[in-house]
């Protein structure tokens, strides 16, 4: 939550379309992140969907719209994101982590804004495409 809290306050925009977890722990697990930011007086201002896509749904593509953020337990290379969102993010953060990570440890942060590139296009966000 610290992480997620850091990320969402240092932003410039302060009103993105949707927030995106990608926990695939169970589902109780995800309602209680997404309950913990919409409590939050502070957070709550700063964004107005937070979505949740479990990691097994990741095999389907999932159109979001708008500007968001991916919060993630994993790293993901731009044709990864492209192949789940349509698109491939703008820029894309590392988040220091134990050697040995917990599951719902954060782990990368990706923001798709409107430069995000639609088609064609990888985009560069400094991960390797793999």
């Amino acid at each position: 939550m610290q992480a997620v809290e850091e990320t969402l306050l240092e932003s410039a925009n302060s009103q993105k379309n949707l927030v995106i977890i990608g926990y695939d722990l169970d589902q109780y697990h995800a309602l209680h992140y997404r309950c913990a930011l919409s409590l939050n007086e502070t957070l709550n201002q700063c964004f107005q969907t937070v979505l949740v896509i479990p990691q097994s749904e990741l095999n389907c593509r999932h159109e979001v719209g708008g500007e968001y953020v991916l919060f993630t337990n994993e790293l993901f290379s731009d044709s990864r994101l492209q192949d789940i969102f349509g698109r491939p993010p703008t820029s894309s953060r590392i988040r220091k982590f134990s050697e040995s990570p917990k599951p719902d440890e954060l782990i990368a942060i990706y923001e798709f804004t409107s430069d995000s590139v639609t088609s064609g296009d990888t985009g560069r966000t400094g991960f390797p495409n793999s």
